[in-house]
């Protein structure tokens, strides 16, 4: 990357960092893991990881549910009236996804939308969308890169002691997470931590899995 390339993208950031927050954050639930129901008339269906869910109900929003929000990823092959008969149940009685398998994600589109500077839409470590991740791992060559986790170009501000802190990302299990304005080492421990919790997550959600399907036969 040139050096007025460089200049320019630096002038940017800190235009973005000095915009004021005035808008709230704005999140979108999605299945963490694929997950296996009994539809009627279907039998078993997989619903995929990364599946939309939404709160929406017939008699309004309610955070008890998280009903599947997109059905696209449901037999493509299938056409016309087929198709329309296949998805009508799922899509009229809701297919409810347990809390466990669903998390908030932060969206490229919605944070773009916001013209606020990600920092501060994005005040804590959070789960964001793929977009949010190349995003900023394609504006400059990362400081740190390894193993999923990647700390951005330029450090966005110094530690008490003097050492570099960057706005931090990682990758796991195609997840994607924004860790923070981190230290390289906060970066590596923090990405350990994520990797710790979805893994200890996702084997809790396969156990309780195992003993349903025993519990019913």
């Amino acid at each position: 990357m040139t050096s007025s390339r460089i200049q320019a993208h630096q002038f940017w950031c800190a235009f973005f960092v000095s915009l004021p927050y005035t808008k709230k954050q704005i999140t979108m639930k999605v299945t963490t893991q694929d997950y296996t129901t009994e539809i009627k008339g279907l039998g078993k269906v997989i619903i995929p990881k990364g599946t939309r869910t939404t709160h929406q109900t017939a008699d309004g929003k309610d955070e008890k549910y998280n009903f599947v929000d997109d059905f696209s990823w449901y037999k493509p092959e299938l056409k016309g009236y087929a198709r329309k008969m296949e998805l009508h149940d799922m899509e009229h009685r809701g297919v409810n996804i347990p809390k466990e398998y669903v998390a908030e994600i932060i969206t490229h589109k919605e944070w773009v939308k916001s013209e606020i500077p990600f920092s501060k839409f994005c005040t804590e470590p959070s789960e964001i969308d793929e977009d949010v991740f190349w995003h900023f791992l394609e504006a400059l060559p990362p400081s740190y890169q390894k193993n999923g986790l990647f700390c951005c170009g330029e450090p966005y501000k110094y530690s008490k002691d003097d050492k570099p802190m960057y706005m931090s990302f990682t990758e796991i299990d195609k997840r994607f997470f924004y860790l923070g304005i981190c230290t390289i080492i906060q970066a590596k421990e923090e990405s350990l931590k994520t990797d710790k919790r979805i893994y200890n997550q996702e084997r809790k959600n396969t156990i309780s899995e195992l003993e349903a399907i025993k519990k019913n036969h």
